[in-house]
């Protein structure tokens, strides 16, 4: 990820879009715990 190349996904903008439970849920649960995970707005 890179801020200038603009592929960043701000943690805000997750939890206007889904709510606060939604964004917990999904980097506890289904982000690999010991791995880089892959989140994006198609996700």
């Amino acid at each position: 990820m890179s801020k200038s190349k603009g592929n960043v996904i701000y943690a805000d903008e997750l939890v206007n879009m889904f709510g606060v439970d939604a964004v917990r849920y999904f980097v506890l649960h289904e982000m690999p715990f010991d791995n880089d995970g892959v989140i994006s707005h198609g996700n």
